[in-house]
């Protein structure tokens, strides 16, 4: 179907081993070849792969799906196949204030401070931190943190 709507689904751009998973959907509304037409016909180009480098045009993007059209998210892609890990530990409602850092050549990041329910907590790493805030989020606790400033110090 998706040949029909001028989709090109090119699996160099999006990788086939990792565990969140991007298909073109298997069912496409009725009204969308109307639209693609139409927008075409105002000078828009047809994009058959917005994922390719050129993200210019009318275009049909995949999403994140498994090959049964069910969505793939980072729950069924990440957590819950690591639920049960007794170094996983979950803090609902909890946000990141800073990344805490020791050492200066070179600089390493050592726990996370954060807040939840009111509360200003610590919690030290044993082996790393990975710091996974969203594209808002991450710059800004990595600021936060200091980061930013050693960068520019350099």
């Amino acid at each position: 179907e998706a040949a029909k709507y001028g989709l090109e689904f090119d699996e160099k751009y999006y990788g086939s081993s990792g565990p969140l998973q991007r298909r073109i959907p298997s069912y496409i509304e009725d009204v969308v070849l109307p639209w693609i037409e139409t927008v075409k016909s105002l000078g828009v180009k047809a994009n058959p792969d917005p994922n390719s480098g050129d993200n210019i045009g009318v275009a049909i993007t995949t999403g994140t799906l498994d090959a049964r059209s069910v969505r793939s998210s980072a729950a069924s892609a990440y957590y819950e196949p690591n639920q049960g890990r007794p170094n996983l530990t979950i803090i609902s409602g909890a946000e990141a204030t800073r990344v805490i850092l020791s050492g200066s050549n070179p600089v390493v990041a050592t726990g996370v401070e954060y807040l939840h329910d009111g509360v200003l907590h610590t919690i030290q790493a044993t082996k790393e931190v990975i710091v996974s805030a969203g594209s808002y989020k991450t710059p800004q606790l990595l600021e936060l943190s200091g980061i930013t400033l050693l960068i520019l110090q350099k």
